[in-house]
């Protein structure tokens, strides 16, 4: 896990100049196409839209093989496993918006699951124990919400796909230190 957790770092890092590239490629009503990283960090620009979402490229076809495809190839391992957990999907805090450095990894979990037209995910969103427990579970489950809204945003259906947010009532490490705490907050595509 560890080695995923390095390797997706390593990914970010290196790819951070294509994400934020994307940036300006925002949706424009002449081309009635949208970025999906704009969909997510701005929904409220698409709820009365039928426009199309484009995810990125995708970093399988033979001219986009890079650094991405160990990434890939790390995430299909832990998903024949049946759970891919992470920490690299970040939001803004106490908001269910992700950050945009996060999209790099939803995207490879979109490409997975459009090569494999049968994949069903549940999307867990896991907290710490900071704060209101009913607080933590109402923003965790925003949170898979909107992981969920922005995979069938770029295409994958809803029926694939389930969201639950847990909040702190499943952590894996203690609440006591601010590394066990930070190790509680992550998310997991468990395969159903």
């Amino acid at each position: 896990m560890q080695r995923l957790k390095n390797i997706l770092l390593l990914t970010l890092l290196v790819s951070s100049t294509q994400l934020f590239a994307q940036l300006d490629l925002l949706y424009t009503p002449e081309t009635d196409t949208i970025d999906p990283l704009d969909r997510v960090l701005n929904p409220e620009k698409y709820e009365n839209t039928d426009a199309v979402v484009t995810p990125d490229e995708d970093p399988l076809a033979p001219e986009n093989k890079t650094s991405d495809q160990a990434a890939m190839d790390l995430l299909k391992e832990d998903l024949k496993d049946g759970l891919i957990v992470t920490h690299e999907i970040l939001f803004e805090p106490l908001s269910p918006d992700i950050k945009p450095e996060s999209m790099h990894l939803l995207n490879h979990i979109y490409h997975i699951m459009q090569q494999d037209a049968a994949l069903r995910l549940q999307i867990g969103v896991h907290s710490d124990s900071e704060g209101d427990e009913e607080t933590n579970v109402q923003l965790s489950q925003q949170r898979a919400n909107r992981i969920k809204g922005s995979l069938n945003g770029m295409g994958i259906s809803s029926s694939r796909l389930e969201a639950i947010g847990y909040g702190s009532r499943l952590p894996i490490d203690t609440n006591a230190t601010e590394e066990g705490r930070a190790n509680n907050r992550r998310v997991q595509f468990m395969k159903l």
